[in-house]
C-alpha cells in the first residue's frame, strides 16, 4: 500500500504547515480550513485503503464533498462579509447545491459512482466566487499587499483548483480512459497538477496568515 502519494504529502505539508500557523487563529474561519484540512488527508487515506484492497472508494468522496463544498463557500461567506452582506446569497447557494447533489446521488446515480455532475457545478460556482473578490478588491479600493495578504492567495488556488476541474469534469469521461505512456490516466495527472497548485497557494496562505498575525502582535 502507497499512502505518501503526490495528493496526500501536498495535503500533509499544508496540514502540517497550517497547523503551526494558524492552530491558534482567533478567526474561526481558519480553523475551520485547518480542521477541514486534516480531514482531507483522512479521506485520502481511506480512499487508498479501499482501493488496495478492491473496495469501491467513490462513496467516500462523493460523501466528503459536502464537507469541501461547506467549507469553501464559508470561507467566501468569510472574505465577502467585509464588502457586504452574503448571508441570503450563501442560502440560496446551499439550497441549490443540496438539491443538486441529492438529486444525482441518490436519485440518477443510486449512491454508485462519481458526483461528476455535482463537481461540475461546485467548480463553476466557486470560480466565480473567485472573480467576485478580485472584483471587490479592485472595487473598493481595498489598500492591500497582495503579495502577503493570506486571503489572496486562499482565493489564488481557489480559482486554479476549480477552474482546472471545470474543465476536467467537462471532460470526464474522456480523461478516465485516456491513458500515458505509464499507465495513469490524463485525470488522475491534471489533478495532481491542481492539487499542488491548491495546496502550495493554501500554504502559503497560511504562512501569510501567521506573519500577518505575528506583525499585529509584535506593533500592539
Amino acid at each position: 500500500m502507497h499512502y505518501i502519494t503526490i495528493n496526500t504529502g501536498a495535503e500533509l505539508l499544508c496540514f502540517f504547515i497550517g497547523l503551526f500557523c494558524v492552530a491558534w487563529d482567533k478567526t474561526p474561519a481558519w480553523r475551520v480550513l485547518l480542521i477541514y484540512q486534516f480531514a482531507t488527508c483522512l479521506i485520502e487515506f481511506t480512499g487508498i485503503y479501499l482501493r488496495d484492497h478492491h473496495q469501491r472508494n467513490s462513496i467516500v468522496y462523493d460523501i466528503f464533498i459536502t464537507a469541501e463544498c461547506g467549507t469553501v463557500s464559508y470561507f467566501f461567506y468569510y472574505l465577502f462579509r467585509r464588502y457586504f452582506k452574503p448571508f441570503k446569497l450563501l442560502a440560496a447557494w446551499a439550497f441549490i447545491f443540496l438539491t443538486v447533489y441529492i438529486s444525482e446521488f441518490v436519485f440518477f446515480k443510486h449512491f454508485q459512482g462519481y458526483v461528476d455532475i455535482t463537481a461540475s457545478v461546485i467548480s463553476v460556482v466557486f470560480v466565480v466566487a473567485s472573480l467576485v473578490y478580485y472584483y471587490l478588491v479592485q472595487k473598493y479600493d481595498d489598500y492591500q499587499s497582495l503579495l502577503s495578504s493570506p486571503e489572496f492567495w486562499w482565493v489564488n488556488g481557489v480559482l486554479f483548483f476549480y477552474f482546472g476541474s471545470t474543465v476536467s469534469n467537462i471532460f470526464f469521461q474522456y480523461l478516465i480512459k485516456e491513458e500515458t505512456d505509464f499507465n495513469l490516466t490524463a485525470r488522475y495527472i491534471i489533478f495532481n497538477a491542481l492539487n499542488l497548485l491548491l495546496y502550495g497557494c493554501w500554504s502559503y496562505a497560511f504562512i501569510c496568515r501567521y506573519r500577518q498575525k505575528t506583525s499585529f502582535i509584535s506593533s500592539s
